[in-house]
């Protein structure tokens, strides 16, 4: 059985910086080209955020630093479960999306494939209901655990979108967003992130069969047992 970490964090300095990364966003979404394969229904999408991607210098700057805190937290949640593990998590691709006010737009169940180990969404831009809440789904009926080791048992985990806030989770669950039933458009932050060698940041073999996914999962099981040996199951 696979107990499932789920994390949600709020950037508490997210207002010095919002209307800037609100502006940036909105500069650079788009309608998908025809042929185009995204999980969106309806909205638009930024190109990947890259070295190559057509985003101004201030632009990618104020990414480059959202990257950082995100992986902050990746790696402060890495550490809190997987202690004596050395290894890194590094943002490898990332994108901005909008589910436009009164549309309907939603996101289709997809996953985020095994090529990437932990996934997330941070929210720019969210009104304060009806903007389409991002549902995961349980792979095996077994608890999801959220920080602070709160559980919840479930075959569907629902998380509220806010504005600053962060939520991850591993690539391979499947998951879709509600559709934009509000009159204020939703945008979003979408990352995948691979486990890197510390020093060398040279990224790990591929996804699950990876030595690094083998040794996490056992320490997963072994949280599962403890806990289960205490009667809180």
């Amino acid at each position: 059985m696979r107990l499932v970490p789920i994390f949600s964090h709020d950037n508490g300095d997210y207002e010095l910086f919002r209307n800037e990364i609100i502006h940036i966003a909105r500069k650079n979404l788009r309608v998908p080209n025809d042929g185009e394969w995204y999980t969106s229904r309806g909205g638009l999408r930024s190109p990947v955020i890259d070295d190559s991607c057509p985003m101004e210098p201030d632009g990618l700057s104020v990414f480059a630093d959202l990257n950082n805190w995100i992986e902050w937290k990746l790696n402060e949640s890495a550490r809190e479960l997987f202690s004596g593990l050395s290894v890194r998590l590094k943002i490898n691709r990332s994108w901005i999306c909008m589910n436009r006010a009164r549309s309907g737009d939603w996101n289709v169940p997809h996953d985020h494939g095994s090529d990437n180990y932990l996934s997330g969404v941070f929210y720019i831009d969210v009104p304060s209901d009806d903007c389409g809440n991002l549902y995961i789904m349980n792979p095996n009926v077994v608890s999801f655990f959220k920080s602070g080791n709160e559980r919840s048992y479930s075959d569907l985990s629902e998380m509220v979108p806010r504005e600053g806030r962060l939520i991850y989770f591993p690539s391979d669950l499947v998951h879709f967003v509600g559709p934009n039933l509000s009159n204020v458009d939703r945008i979003a932050y979408s990352f995948n992130s691979i486990p890197v060698d510390p020093l060398s940041g040279k990224k790990y073999s591929t996804g699950y069969s990876s030595e690094f996914t083998d040794s996490v999962y056992g320490m997963i099981r072994d949280i599962h047992k403890s806990t289960s040996s205490s009667g809180d199951d």
